[in-house]
């Protein structure tokens, strides 16, 4: 056993915290030397779904004209249905609060029916060959499924998967209504239409929270919301029109952000939040301070000290939340 190990130990049985009894218990099972695989297990079981999906896919695109169309739709097909057939038999039907299956594979095991089923709808409808097919109905079809497999078997990869597919419907399908239209010439449709979306997933945040259905699934809404909005927000600074109003929305954001990484106590939602409004402050100061030749050497002097400052407030900003989160708790 290590030095620090041993002086650590010790010194919570001169504060009480620990009895000699249970120090010693502490010791005989350090000295065992045992150690758990359980992580790198699991790590190595997601990349292998990963692996699998994405061998599945090439396979298709590879081997399209080759194999036929039905084979590898109904293929495609069974694997799903066997593997959903699986995953259903093991879960306790639709709970409101969060459950784990008793065994993780199984969550592997719904994460693989759900990229399974993605990838079906998608070769499904790419198999139809209908005319003027829009093909952001498969990512509409592929995101009611992740999310109907998310809520039932309590999965936040398919949960991941749902708010990736229907960003992508949202995207896409505003994007080819403008080209058709010929309506717009930038990407300002597109811009509005993700801080739309990530406002929709701050509403949907709100409603687990007030319905206390699958209470957990809020942090997901939230992570992805604070950089669908913030990216977008900090890509509208530089448009000539709408700056004035993706300024107001990140700093409306920023400040919502901020109170709801305190709520949840989440260091991650905490710091992208700052990185978020700093990016966007810097941004902003910057446009300013071009705009006026004469601070040109200013600024040139004072951004090393500039940097160091951020660097610190950052750091004792961390500090703070951490001590702030270790104090409720």
């Amino acid at each position: 056993m290590s030095f620090f190990k041993e002086y650590a130990l010790q010194y919570f049985v001169s504060k009480n915290i620990l009895t000699q009894k249970q120090k010693d218990a502490i010791d005989g099972y350090n000295k065992l030397g045992l150690f758990s695989l359980r992580n790198e297990l699991l790590f190595l079981i997601s990349v292998s779904v990963l692996f699998f999906t994405s061998g599945i896919g090439v396979l298709v695109y590879k081997n399209i004209d080759s194999i036929g169309h039905q084979i590898l739709l109904i293929a495609l097909f069974v694997c799903t249905v066997a593997c959903f057939y699986f995953a259903y038999k093991k879960a306790n039907g639709f709970q409101k609060e969060q459950f784990f299956f008793k065994n993780p594979l199984y969550d592997y095991l719904v994460t693989l029916t759900t990229l399974l089923g993605c990838i079906f709808i998608g070769y499904f409808q790419y198999n139809l060959k209908l005319e003027y097919t829009n093909y952001n109905v498969s990512s509409l079809l592929a995101g009611i499924f992740s999310v109907i497999m998310a809520y039932y078997f309590d999965s936040t990869s398919a949960l991941t998967v749902s708010i990736s597919s229907f960003a992508t419907f949202v995207g896409l399908s505003l994007s080819s209504y403008v080209f058709i239209n010929g309506s717009f010439t930038d990407e300002t449709t597109v811009l509005f239409s993700a801080i739309l979306f990530g406002i929709i997933l701050l509403v949907w945040e709100y409603f687990t929270v007030k319905t206390k259905i699958k209470l957990h699934f809020g942090f997901v809404f939230l992570m992805f919301a604070v950089h669908i909005i913030n990216v977008a927000c900090i890509s509208g600074l530089n448009f000539d029109i709408y700056w004035w109003l993706c300024c107001l929305v990140l700093l409306a954001s920023t400040y919502y952000f901020y109170q709801k990484s305190f709520q949840y106590k989440s260091i991650a939602l905490y710091v992208f939040t700052l990185l978020y409004g700093y990016i966007g402050f810097n941004q902003i100061l910057v446009a300013i301070l071009y705009s006026t030749d004469f601070l040109a050497a200013l600024v040139l002097y004072c951004t090393p000290f500039y940097l160091l400052a951020s660097i610190v407030f950052f750091i004792k900003a961390v500090k703070k939340f951490n001590a702030h989160k270790h104090d409720e708790a």
